[in-house]
């Protein structure tokens, strides 16, 4: 199964929020000596592994700044202007992290209390 018609299957039981941005096959996890699951032994996702979706790239300087505060922060190759930053693997504390960047590379100022997105919302 592809990683999109994953997504598809998992959405009509999950919540958006709960849906990976990505997957990898795995015969079994890696495992520590002490048997917890090795994250640093995971290997990344590639080709078919993500969602598929039309890629845009970022239009103006702004959009562009935006897509590469969050290309660092997730740690993605690129962000296109319509990915969604929770489909992308980001979470509260990492959007805290981008509102910090946002205000100190484009000087602007931004209520955080509107970028951090609940189960609810």
């Amino acid at each position: 199964m592809r990683g999109e018609e994953l997504r598809a299957y998992l959405r009509q039981s999950l919540p958006e929020y709960m849906v990976p941005a990505w997957y990898v096959r795995l015969e079994r996890l890696p495992l520590t000596e002490n048997g917890k699951v090795d994250r640093k032994a995971l290997p990344a996702p590639e080709g078919e592994g993500f969602a598929v979706r039309g890629y845009e790239a970022p239009e103006g300087k702004i959009e562009t700044i935006i897509a590469g505060i969050w290309a660092d922060v997730l740690k993605v190759e690129r962000v296109g202007r319509r990915d969604d930053f929770f489909s992308l693997g980001g979470r509260s504390l990492l959007a805290l992290q981008v509102i910090a960047r946002l205000r100190q590379g484009l000087n602007v100022e931004i209520d955080d209390s509107r970028c951090i997105r609940t189960p609810d919302t």
